[in-house]
């Protein structure tokens, strides 16, 4: 779990998501994560993720545990795409706000059902 994620913050973050199965929306923004640990993939009534203004450079693709998501928030992280079949498995999805990434995720996109269900935003709004 920590060794994969090899960040303290995200080693401390995990041993908390453990003891909170029943989170619905959690706010993980600013807190200059390169990694998610796997327990963050483990919150079945998780319906809104923020992990916006962090170091992702990838976005695991255990999202797609996530079955009660409907937002997700990945703006001004260093994402260059997202995974995408993970992504499509979540029926509740409606919204994947994308701004301040790599320019090259939106083009990575290849499905019409998540193109239609991200959204850009300026740098003013992250």
């Amino acid at each position: 779990m920590c060794e994969h994620v090899g960040d303290a913050c995200a080693c401390r973050l995990a041993l908390v998501l453990e003891r909170v199965p029943q989170l619905h929306a959690m706010d993980l923004s600013r807190n200059q994560l390169r990694a998610l640990p796997d327990s963050a993939f483990q919150l079945p009534h998780l319906t809104r993720l923020d992990v916006s203004r962090n170091r992702l450079t990838e976005l695991s693709p255990r999202v797609a545990e996530l079955q009660a998501l409907e937002v997700l928030d990945v703006r001004a992280n260093r994402l260059e795409r997202l995974p995408e079949s993970a992504l499509l498995v979540l029926l509740k999805l409606r919204e994947v706000r994308v701004g301040g990434n790599s320019p090259e995720l939106l083009a990575s996109v290849r499905s019409p059902e998540l193109r239609a269900k991200l959204v850009e935003s300026t740098e003013e709004d992250v």
